[in-house]
């Protein structure tokens, strides 16, 4: 089943969340067990609470660059254990969110800072800290 997932652009960076209607202590971190290249366009967060208990649990997906992605780039992104993602708003449904990275790339370039699937409260609140 796939989560509704909230989505952030702002220029080239783009940010998934996969939980956007619930708070979560949120720690960056690469996947463990991954051997992500340094150079490697993808920040990650998790769950705090998951990690505290030796549990991973990725909450959010960040991309810098996304015009530059390339397709090895969206290759590492597939090898990471996420949700299938909906985002409604954009018609994209029950989707790997490397399809809505790819999405992303093809649809968001020069249209300035944009939000969507947060609910409202959390998006003005999101906005206020960003």
């Amino acid at each position: 089943m796939a989560v509704n997932a909230g989505i952030f652009y702002s220029d080239a960076y783009l940010a998934i969340d996969l939980y956007p209607e619930e708070e979560r202590e949120r720690i960056e971190d690469a996947p463990p067990g991954l051997d992500l290249d340094p150079r490697s366009p993808w920040a990650f967060e998790w769950d705090g609470e998951e990690l505290e208990r030796g549990e991973h649990e990725i909450v959010s997906v960040t991309v810098f660059g996304l015009e530059q992605l390339t397709e090895p780039d969206f290759a590492e992104l597939q090898r990471v254990r996420l949700p299938r993602v909906s985002c409604p708003e954009l018609g994209l449904n029950d989707v790997e969110v490397a399809e809505v990275v790819r999405w992303a790339k093809q649809n968001l370039h020069g249209r300035g800072g944009q939000m969507w699937g947060w609910p409202r409260e959390a998006a003005k609140s999101r906005r206020a800290s960003a």
